[in-house]
């Protein structure tokens, strides 16, 4: 039972990376980084910083699910571990899976949407 619980876990990691992905590509898409100086005249730095990655934000998200089925492959079948602890190196690469990928989406709605509008009392 705690191997299908196990692989669960890892295959809704991944899908949700990719989902993530996906939905921050559409996003960067319809809000490009001129958008940040909508919001009024003073545009803080940390929101020019992260204007420089949130573009890239899908591809990096999609190289990291990319990685993590590479991850997830060598660990259920190429290495010598119990399948107790294959089960639980599965979980801790869908918790990293899951970590990685809310805190690149708080760090889109934080810096390219939440930080601008409060530096301008909007």
């Amino acid at each position: 039972m705690t191997r299908i619980i196990g692989l669960f876990l890892y295959v809704s990691s991944v899908l949700g990376l990719l989902g993530v992905a996906a939905q921050l590509s559409s996003l960067a898409a319809l809000f490009p980084p001129s958008h940040l100086s909508t919001y009024g005249p003073r545009v803080p730095h940390i929101s020019q910083a992260q204007a420089g990655w949130i573009p890239y934000a899908s591809l990096v998200l999609s190289m990291t699910a990319l990685l993590s089925i590479l991850a997830g492959m060598w660990l259920w079948r190429f290495s010598r571990l119990t399948p107790q602890d294959k089960t639980f190196a599965l979980a801790a690469v869908a918790a990293l899976n899951y970590f990685i990928g809310m805190c690149v989406a708080t760090a889109v709605l934080a810096f390219w949407f939440v930080v601008p509008k409060a530096a301008n009392m909007v």
